[in-house]
């Protein structure tokens, strides 16, 4: 499985796994990383700061250590390589600027990339919480947040900006979430009527059992409350070649939800373009950047729609972008939703290490972490409030804070922000 089909099912199975917890009332346990950069992010004590200069004396202290859970380390692997270059560039970038009171950060990467297992994972999880030198994870890309989670828990360590996957993940007292994760994928329906206004809205999806109860949730928690239902659902089997037969079922929509695997979206658009129809397409930022987008719809890239939870717009996403440039990945097919992500998650981790003046340790960690109220890089996000669990979805997702969502469409090879700010999952078009 290449990187690119890869980033597919890793989006499928998220989506599978929201689907199958939010239909239980249960509450696991789970923790997860988010993005960063390289100067502290605002708080509601800390203001944010000037970009910082492009000489600094090297640091000299202890290097602060973190775990990256799911990439590999070695670099000739399919690593979930997207989410490492986010990481790799904020290191760079704030070590370049001096580092951290002094101190240098050091990324570890553990495991096997897109072929992470569940015993990898919880072996990565026992790796980081068995090493004294190690204060925290710091973002992680793995579905195996039951196996992750109880073993971070128990050692009193945190998961920094990590995504939430799983119920494990949007219940864990040790997630700290930047985003809403795979539950982001509902903001496209979120979209469709507040920044689209979408009237006929459909969604296609690929034909696994526990996805068939998408369609309730997103009628229920994100359409319900817009006054809007899903007009019809497509299931396309996961083996499917060809899908000109569900492109014509979706004759007459005028919003078509997109959440199919890289290896037949583009012939589905391709497909649904031939019959004539004119609805406006969208999909996950977290599966397609700008440039994935122009390679593998070509002449039908323009005018797709791709849902974000960032704001591109911000001074925040212009440092990510300066990040990413220089190591040579900025508008690469490394340059997506997912290195934002890890990004944000290392300045996070940044402000928090601040705070602490370089005196980090798992227990610290934590503290400062659930003493954060305002935390937003540079506009990156909405101001996130750690210091309470969310109340979102009836309080069913406790370690989800932030139900933002943006919208770009694709445009000669760029991605422009569609709408005004964020779309709030949860809320009503104002």
């Amino acid at each position: 499985m290449n990187q690119k089909r890869a980033c597919g099912a890793v989006l499928m199975a998220s989506l599978v796994l929201f689907t199958a917890a939010c239909g239980s009332s249960a509450k696991g346990t789970s923790t997860t990383a988010a993005p960063t950069a390289t100067t502290p992010a605002p708080t509601a004590t800390t203001p944010a700061t000037d970009a910082a200069p492009t000489t600094a004396a090297a640091p000299t202290g202890t290097p602060l250590k973190f775990y990256v859970l799911g990439p590999s380390e070695d670099d000739s692997k399919n690593d979930s390589s997207q989410g490492k270059a986010g990481v790799q560039a904020a290191v760079k970038e704030i070590n370049d600027a001096g580092g951290v009171a002094g101190h240098s950060l050091s990324a570890v990467f553990c495991g096997n990339g897109n072929k992470t297992d569940q015993n990898k994972a919880a072996e990565c999880a026992r790796n980081a919480t068995g090493d004294k030198d190690v204060s925290a994870v710091v973002w992680a890309t793995t579905n195996f947040g039951a196996a992750i989670n109880p073993i971070l828990e128990q050692a009193g360590m945190a998961c920094i900006g990590c995504t939430p996957f799983t119920q494990a993940d949007f219940t864990s007292p040790n997630f700290y979430a930047t985003t809403s994760g795979s539950l982001s994928v509902t903001g496209l329906a979120a979209s469709a009527v507040d920044v689209l206004h979408g009237k006929k809205i459909a969604l296609i999806i690929p034909d696994v059992p526990t996805a068939h109860g998408l369609e309730p949730l997103i009628n229920s928690l994100v359409l319900g409350p817009r006054n809007s239902k899903l007009d019809q659902v497509v299931y396309v089997p996961l083996d499917a070649v060809d899908v000109t037969a569900q492109a014509a079922q979706l004759a007459g929509e005028d919003v078509i939800i997109n959440t199919l695997l890289q290896s037949n979206s583009p012939s589905f658009v391709s497909a649904l373009r031939q019959q004539g129809s004119k609805a406006q397409i969208l999909t996950s930022g977290g599966v397609y950047g700008a440039a994935t987008i122009g390679k593998q719809f070509g002449e039908n890239a323009n005018g797709i729609y791709v849902g974000s939870v960032f704001d591109r717009s911000s001074d925040g996403f212009a440092e990510y972008e300066k990040a990413m440039d220089a190591i040579g990945q900025k508008g690469s097919d490394l340059d997506s939703e997912q290195s934002t992500q890890s990004y944000l998650a290392v300045q996070l981790f940044a402000q928090i290490a601040t705070q602490l003046k370089g005196e980090v340790t798992p227990a610290t960690v934590l503290k400062t972490a659930s003493s954060l109220s305002a935390f937003s890089f540079k506009g990156l996000t909405p101001p996130v409030d750690f210091t309470k669990p969310g109340a979102f979805g009836g309080g069913h997702f406790p370690a989800i804070r932030n139900d933002a969502v943006t919208l770009l469409v694709y445009k000669d090879g760029a991605l422009v922000p569609q709408g005004t700010g964020f779309t709030h999952i949860f809320g009503t078009p104002g």
